[in-house]
C-alpha cells in the first residue's frame, strides 16, 4: 500500500511541476516584448539616438563634438585643447590648430580623390611625396579659417569646431588642386 501512495504522490508532484511551468510561461511570455526580446517578423525597433558625451565623461556634449558636422558647413573638424593656465585665448588657438590639422587631412583626402579621378585616365597616382605637398598647400590655405562653435568639457578642456561652407570648400579644393598641379610641373 505504501508503494501505491508513493506513486500517487510522485504523480501529483509531476502535475504540480507542469502547472507551475505552464503558469511561468504564461506570465513571462507576454512580458518578453516589454523587454525587447520578442519582435514580430519584419518589424524593427527604432533605436535610441546615440547620446554624445565628452571623452572620459558621462556629461552630454553638443552633437557637433561627436559628429564633427553642423548644418551650413560642408567640411568641418573638431579640435580640442586641455585646460591651461595660459587662459582662454591660448586654449582657443591650440584647439583651432588641432581642428585645422584635422581639416587639412579632410581637404587632402578630397584633393587626392579628385586627382585620382583625373589620374585614372592618365594612369598616375597621387600618393607618397605628392601627399605631403597637398598637405602643405592645404595647411597654408586654411590658416585664416574661423571657429564656428566652441564648448567647454567637464574637465576644463575646450572643444572648437572649424569649418567651411560649400562655396569655400569647393573654392579651397579647386585652389589646392590647381596649386598642386602647378608645383608638380
Amino acid at each position: 500500500m505504501r508503494s501505491r501512495s508513493s506513486a500517487a504522490l510522485l504523480k501529483a508532484r509531476m502535475i504540480v511541476r507542469k502547472l507551475l511551468a505552464l503558469l511561468l510561461v504564461a506570465v513571462l511570455l507576454p512580458g518578453a516584448d516589454a523587454w525587447g526580446d520578442a519582435q514580430p517578423a519584419g518589424v524593427t525597433k527604432a533605436r535610441k539616438a546615440h547620446k554624445c558625451t565628452f571623452p572620459k565623461s558621462r556629461r552630454r556634449a553638443p552633437d557637433w563634438v561627436c559628429s564633427g558636422q553642423v548644418e551650413g558647413l560642408a567640411m568641418a573638424a573638431v579640435g580640442s585643447a586641455a585646460k591651461s593656465r595660459a587662459g582662454f585665448s591660448f586654449m582657443e588657438k591650440m584647439a583651432a590648430a588641432d581642428a585645422r590639422a584635422h581639416l587639412v587631412q579632410a581637404v587632402g583626402e578630397a584633393v587626392r580623390h579628385k586627382l585620382d579621378e583625373g589620374a585614372a585616365t592618365a594612369n598616375e597616382q597621387s600618393g607618397g611625396r605628392n601627399g605631403e605637398l597637398i598637405t602643405r598647400i592645404a595647411d597654408a590655405t586654411l590658416q585664416n579659417t574661423r571657429i564656428a562653435k566652441h564648448s567647454y568639457g567637464p574637465n576644463g578642456a575646450l572643444y572648437v569646431l572649424v569649418g567651411l561652407d560649400a562655396a569655400e570648400s569647393d573654392r579651397l579644393i579647386q585652389s589646392v588642386t590647381a596649386e598642386y598641379l602647378q608645383q608638380r610641373k
